[in-house]
């Protein structure tokens, strides 16, 4: 009886680190977000993908949105916090949809480097 207590052990533990897991990845994500957003000149291509990974995670949820001399923006709020966050629609076109994919990869990739030298270093 106290294997099988102990393998349930496991997997409830199991369990909990695999979501620990997920929620640090939503974070990253969130934290990439802000960042970008934060910057000088956000990428707009970029800021706009990962608004929407957020959206679909429902991290964001877009408020309204409006027409604008510049194009269509987005009025972003996070659920948690009540941030709001203003996103530029770059239009993108189905044949763009890989370089900005490949240009999110890059900078979460990016992202979790820098996480993982500065664990390393301190």
């Amino acid at each position: 009886m106290k294997i099988f207590g102990l393998f349930i052990l496991e997997i409830a533990l199991r369990a909990v680190a695999a979501e620990a897991g997920r929620t640090r990845a939503k974070e990253s994500a969130e934290q990439l977000f802000r960042r970008l957003m934060a910057s000088d000149s956000p990428p707009a291509n970029a800021c706009y993908v990962l608004a929407a990974m957020l959206e679909r995670k429902r991290v964001l949820k877009q408020v309204k949105t409006e027409q604008t001399p510049e194009g269509r923006v987005a009025h972003l709020r996070t659920r948690v916090t009540g941030d709001v966050f203003i996103v530029p629609d770059p239009r993108l076109r189905l044949d763009e949809l890989e370089n900005v994919q490949n240009e999110v990869a890059e900078l979460t990739s990016r992202s979790r480097a820098k996480r993982i030298m500065f664990k390393r270093t301190c």
